[in-house]
């Protein structure tokens, strides 16, 4: 099982030792001893002057180097083990070491051990391909109507009063007669409380509930209906029956899909968060904040935490193609992935288009969205499957620090079985491998991996089925705490120990980086700077400025939503696409009327 470094974001970072930060000593360090080792051992086979990249990997530009091949980064500053050149200069990965023939002596073993550790200075001129400019104006790119702050406009003034009771029935009223067109007819009660359950729970009401709702009805309809749609808000099915719509916005799912399809076993965490939080009438800025930033937000008491960190899987859900074979573009398509569902979902603007050129319709550079790439290059993604022959990039999980079901426990005979079988295995894996050098010293054809244990007539287990055993079982061990007890685990994302900016990527492929952009927001939607500090990711920032009052889109987006479950067609029609391609309001002044009033009510 190959699992995914815990720096590969690095891929398009700049190194922790840039060239105008070097001491002397760093930089004869690197030209003595370490770049004559690349030139003369290395760039035969990785550099853009040969134009060969085996494996993705061009070593002759700092660029290549961080980023690496399609296993992984090439080297993280300060960190040997996540650093591909260190295994394979010392021959620790057997599928990529370097030189391929020979080791290297130990002494430059060692001087590349020690470069590492000092944080990998390198100061070569990488000659990145031109700038990426834009012609985008942003600033004319504001005169949309959705990129321009909602206005509360007084309800008009309509004839009729009696028809309309409320400040939205105005508005309504107001349209029809714009159009010359007449409101339906009221509903009988019995229709009208069948709508009001379905509505609001997804379920029809019993025959006692109609009798009882008719008898009120008869003494005061208005009442009627308040104190039965009461009832149903605090029904614990409201927050199954409405949580439902916001899962889809979270392509909520319980496996990865894609060619190998994975099972997320705690994908279900998350789905109760939402629930929970829609039946504790969790204030909407909330609720978006903790999805995004929710390990990063203050909490009183580790059941806050908790909530916190699982409130996150909703960047960790999705789909994913984990037999993708280079891991650059993997992680590139799980920020890619993020972003789209950050960005459709409670903006609704299609940001992701801007991956590979300007966006074609909307004032959204490439710039922009590398800026937000960069935020989730910063953090790490728990998504939780399992690796082996089903999928390449296994995914970890995060240790949750209060238990929420009834835990396993091992006995110590359990344990020590678990531990004996994988002596067992480690032993079977050596015996693999020096009849691997055997047959290949005496000039065989050794047995490849592929090939053993896979003919119908072969009763030998292969090692691929057995290093499958051997991560199912170290996984298993690693899950248990000190007493034996299985740990409680949950999807999510966190903060790395070291932040990274992205570099613009031409047409979106990893192979092209451009110019680096800092972490930041979409243009068009700021009014002023906004900073992200730089020893953070910057998702706490992000989440402050989705849920900010001055945000033209969240609001509107939400309560767009709303309306279009209610009544089957949003006030704008397009739920995810709020941009120019998208549809206009029907109704835009009752759409700016609602989302001020959703933020007025719901809102600090």
């Amino acid at each position: 099982m190959i699992r995914i470094p815990i720096a590969l974001t690095l891929l398009v970072a700049v190194a922790t030792c840039q060239a105008d930060e070097l001491t002397r000593e760093q930089v004869t360090f690197f030209e003595t001893k370490i770049r004559p080792v690349l030139v003369d051992s290395c760039y035969e086979c990785h550099s853009k002057k040969t134009g060969q990249n085996e494996g993705g990997l061009t070593l002759d530009t700092t660029v290549g180097l961080q980023q690496g091949g399609h296993s992984g980064p090439g080297v993280v500053p300060e960190k040997l083990d996540e650093s591909r050149i260190w295994l394979a200069v010392t021959h620790s990965d057997p599928n990529s070491r370097m030189p391929p023939n020979a080791r290297l002596p130990a002494t430059v073993i060692a001087d590349f051990k020690r470069w590492i550790e000092m944080g990998a200075p390198d100061p070569r001129d990488d000659g990145l391909p031109s700038v990426v400019k834009s012609s985008i104006d942003i600033e004319k790119g504001r005169d949309f109507w959705s990129y321009q702050r909602p206005q509360k406009t007084p309800p008009p003034t309509v004839e009729n009063e009696e028809w309309s009771r409320t400040a939205v029935d105005r508005f309504v009223r107001a349209k029809l007669n714009a159009e010359g067109m007449q409101p339906s007819l009221p509903a009988e009660p019995a229709t009208l409380l069948r709508r009001l359950y379905f509505d609001l729970i997804g379920l029809p009401p019993k025959p006692d509930d109609v009798s009882r709702f008719q008898t009120a009805w008869k003494r005061d309809a208005q009442g009627a209906v308040e104190t039965e749609v009461d009832r149903l808000l605090d029904s614990r099915h409201f927050g199954e029956r409405w949580g439902r719509h916001w899962l889809d916005v979270a392509r909520y799912a319980e496996s990865n899909g894609k060619q190998s399809n994975q099972s997320y076993p705690h994908a279900w965490k998350f789905r109760d968060y939402v629930i929970d939080s829609l039946n504790d009438d969790k204030p909407f800025n909330r609720f978006v904040q903790e999805q995004i930033a929710g390990d990063l937000l203050p909490a009183r008491t580790n059941v806050a935490r908790q909530e916190g960190i699982i409130a996150t899987g909703f960047l960790a859900l999705g789909p994913k193609d984990l037999r993708e074979k280079s891991t650059r573009q993997f992680t590139m398509n799980l920020v890619d992935d993020q972003i789209d569902a950050t960005t459709q979902g409670i903006l609704g603007l299609t940001v992701a288009c801007s991956r590979c050129h300007d966006h074609k319709f909307d004032p959204i550079p490439t710039s922009d969205y590398y800026a937000v790439a960069g935020i989730f290059l910063s953090s790490k993604t728990y998504y939780g499957t399992f690796g082996g022959g089903h999928g390449r990039l296994a995914g970890e999980l995060i240790a949750l620090p209060v238990s929420t079901t009834n835990r396993e426990k091992l006995t110590p005979r359990e344990i020590a079985d678990i531990k004996e079988r994988l002596a067992e295995i480690e032993t079977q894996l050596r015996e693999f491998r020096n009849d691997k050098r055997a047959k290949l010293d005496q000039g065989d054809e050794p047995v490849t991996e592929s090939q053993t244990g896979k003919g119908k007539k072969s009763k030998r287990r292969g090692p691929k089925g057995i290093r499958t055993e051997q991560s199912e079982l170290q996984a298993k061990l690693e899950s248990l705490d000190g007493r034996g007890v299985i740990k409680e685990y949950g999807m999510g994302i966190q903060d790395r120990n070291i932040p990274v900016d992205a570099n613009i990527l031409i047409r979106g492929e990893v192979d092209s980086p451009t110019q680096q952009v800092s972490r930041g927001f979409l243009q068009v939607l700021n009014h002023g700077p906004l900073r992200v500090p730089r020893e953070q990711s910057g998702r706490l920032e992000l989440a402050e400025w989705l849920t900010s009052s001055q945000n033209p889109l969240t609001a509107r987006v939400l309560v767009n939503r709303v309306w279009d479950k209610l009544f089957g067609r949003g006030l704008v029609a397009t739920p995810n696409n709020f941009g120019t391609t998208g549809m206009t309001p029907s109704n835009p002044e009752l759409l700016d009327y609602l989302a001020v009033r959703f933020m007025e009510d719901e809102w600090p």
